[in-house]
């Protein structure tokens, strides 16, 4: 299957070639004892469902939290993968 418009020829490459970071979520110290209710937006493995992010059970973490974190914090156009949990393989 191609996407629309694409005629080149395929080329293999490692992901590492094509991306900037490849990086593991965090969980922060605390677990869900952490969770506020405004906040940085946090986002979990069941957030990423069927090509989408689905924010409804949306939880929230607080900035000092946030930046403990900095290393996963997501960016405009990053690709998210799940590789744990009851959504395994799922992307968006």
């Amino acid at each position: 299957m191609r996407f629309p418009g694409f005629t080149e020829e395929w080329e293999a490459k490692k992901l590492g070639e094509v991306v900037d970071k490849v990086n593991s979520g965090k969980t922060p110290l605390g677990g869900e004892a952490i969770y506020t209710k405004e906040g940085v937006l946090f986002i979990r493995s069941q957030n990423v469902n069927n090509d989408k992010l689905e924010l409804e059970n949306s939880v929230f973490i607080p900035e000092l939290v946030n930046e403990q974190m900095k290393n996963s914090i997501v960016q405009a156009n990053d690709i998210l993968l799940n590789i744990t949990g009851a959504h395994w393989g799922e992307a968006v």
